[in-house]
């Protein structure tokens, strides 16, 4: 309820111009704008200087969309009364519906210094502050208005919003979190959480913790060269598991890190849960940004990393090892792993030919619907869940030395042997990590059980048109690696 500021000394006069807001106002309420601006029309034509009058009037301007008219008001309210919060504020909202956001901002921020617990005012602030992408000055908004109301699901979910979109995704989660437990109902926090979750941790993470052919070679691998005076780096925290190995194994001190922040808060918590939190620091970074001795006290004896993907390259790995080397590590440190090969095989598989290309369908000739296609798609998961058949033996086509800084793929053409009769439909890659000339894992399709890891899965190069081979001919495949895919140029050698 607005509260008369026109003192007159005719307390009828002063209860009329009152009785002439507050039916302005039901009738407003009721939707009648036309009858609630009457009724301030006439209190104003009582006593031209009742603020509350112009303060309503403005209001219903405002709400109406004629906003010209409103400013007008507002302007007489501040003019008549320049301490007024709830002018400012009102007047705030009227630019903000202009689109003229830094008046407003300007408005909001003067109501909140004439009244530092006028509520709608901080609401405004860090709402606007947010919509318009200011989200740093957002999330100082809404801890201004949380600092007032105290707890809030509505407010905690807001700052979570702030905060994911400024990239502070630790922070975001924590505000959702309190948020669920202010009220464990409200759908909108939990909604946002899961999104949060959904957009930044792949699901990839539980295989490779749980991929027992992977976590086996590494452990046993730290545990042969990590000893009580070993400084360890470890580039990618993830969960903290190959950082926990290294400490269990005696290491003097780990220092991990990882880039994702929400992921190195939660390995933090793990690392905490698993009593290694005074040997691990979890530091928030990428390895490039990592500096002696800020966050390394010297150079680091061994360097573990698991940072590759189904295409060895892809994740980055080489340009980290290659300046962890440089800047990092001791002279002749250890890597873990300390190479890697690469292997490819020759392959049909229609079931994957026809995930990228069409003939025909019941006599239909389709094959103009190939030309959306990519000419060279690669197909990224586990070969052997399709039914394939070898065309080739495996073939080593690189062989990387981590240690010394010598991981560099080159396009290069191999003639490969045809060992079966078949339609060439694809050139399925792999690798192999290893531990000096030990193979400590693969990728790929091959080889011993116990030693095949199912994290990562092949990358198969697709060849399209698809090539009819015959045993004993030669395949000669023009190899196209680049950072983030390897393409395959096909021949029969004449």
């Amino acid at each position: 309820m607005l509260k008369p500021i026109f003192d007159s000394t005719n307390d009828r006069m002063a209860i009329q111009l009152q009785n002439f807001v507050q039916w302005g106002l039901a009738k407003a309420a009721e939707g009648d704008w036309h009858a609630a601006q009457h009724s301030y029309d006439q209190a104003l034509w009582i006593n031209p200087r009742y603020v509350d009058a112009y303060m309503a009037r403005g209001m219903n301007y405002l709400q109406k969309g004629d906003f010209d008219q409103a400013l007008a008001d507002f302007n007489q309210v501040l003019q008549l009364e320049p301490m007024l919060s709830a002018g400012y504020y009102n007047r705030g909202c009227t630019y903000y519906a202009q689109q003229q956001v830094e008046l407003s901002l300007d408005d909001f921020r003067q109501a909140i210094s004439l009244d530092s617990q006028f509520l709608p005012a901080h609401q405004k602030l860090a709402e606007v502050l947010n919509s318009t992408g200011r989200y740093p000055e957002a999330i100082l908004a809404y801890r201004d208005w949380l600092s007032i109301v105290g707890e809030s699901a509505e407010i905690y979910h807001n700052l979570a919003i702030a905060y994911r979109h400024s990239g502070q995704l630790s922070e975001a989660a924590q505000c959702f979190q309190i948020a669920l437990k202010i009220d464990p109902e409200y759908i909108p926090a939990r909604e946002g959480m899961l999104l949060l979750y959904r957009e930044n941790i792949q699901s990839w993470h539980y295989w490779m913790m749980n991929d027992t052919a992977r976590n086996s070679p590494y452990q046993e691998a730290i545990a042969r060269y990590v000893t009580s005076e070993t400084l360890v780096l470890e580039i990618g925290t993830g969960s903290g598991l190959l950082a926990m190995m290294a400490a269990k194994a005696g290491a003097k001190q780990v220092i991990t890190c990882e880039s994702e922040d929400l992921i190195a808060a939660q390995a933090k918590q793990i690392i905490k849960t698993n009593g290694y939190q005074v040997q691990i620091q979890v530091i928030n970074k990428l390895s490039h940004d990592l500096v002696i001795p800020h966050d390394l006290p010297e150079p680091a004896d061994i360097l573990i990393t698991e940072i590759f993907g189904a295409w060895l390259p892809s994740e980055g790995a080489f340009d980290a090892i290659t300046h962890a080397i440089k800047h990092l590590l001791k002279p002749n440190a250890k890597v873990i792993p300390s190479g890697a090969n690469l292997y490819l095989m020759a392959i049909e598989c229609s079931e994957l030919h026809q995930r990228y290309w069409v003939d025909q369908s019941l006599g239909f000739d389709l094959t103009g619907f190939n030309e959306f296609q990519y000419p060279r798609p690669a197909f990224m998961g586990q070969i052997d869940q399709h039914i394939y058949l070898p065309l080739s033996d495996s073939y080593c086509f690189a062989q990387l030395d981590f240690g010394s800084g010598q991981m560099k793929l080159t396009e290069q053409v191999v003639d490969v042997p045809v060992v079966a009769d078949g339609r060439l439909h694809g050139v399925c890659t792999w690798f192999d990590l290893l531990i000096d000339d030990t193979v400590m894992l693969t990728t790929g399709p091959l080889g011993e059980v116990e030693r095949r890891s199912r994290s990562w899965g092949q990358i198969t190069a697709m060849i399209f048109p698809s090539l009819p081979v015959k045993t004993d001919e030669i395949l000669k495949l023009q190899l196209l690696p680049s950072l983030n895919m390897i393409e395959v140029i096909a021949q029969i050698q004449t």
